[in-house]
């Protein structure tokens, strides 16, 4: 989650759990070791994830480019 606008967090946190998928975060370490994310606990759980945040991340950069556009 370093560098992860909070806006783009939260909308995942949102996605994630109007799926109904289980998920933990960790924050990222002050020392620069871990990035922080959020993690599910079993397969099925990322699996099901997966191709939601994929469509999110394409609708997210489409958003942002034609903001930028404007």
């Amino acid at each position: 989650l370093r560098h992860v606008p909070e806006d783009e967090a939260d909308e995942v946190r949102a996605l994630l759990e109007s799926h109904g998928i289980d998920y933990y975060e960790t924050p990222p370490n002050r020392w620069g070791i871990s990035a922080g994310g959020l993690w599910t606990r079993e397969a099925e759980c990322a699996a099901r994830a997966k191709p939601l945040l994929e469509t999110y991340q394409r609708e997210r950069q489409q958003r942002a480019r034609a903001e930028w556009e404007e």
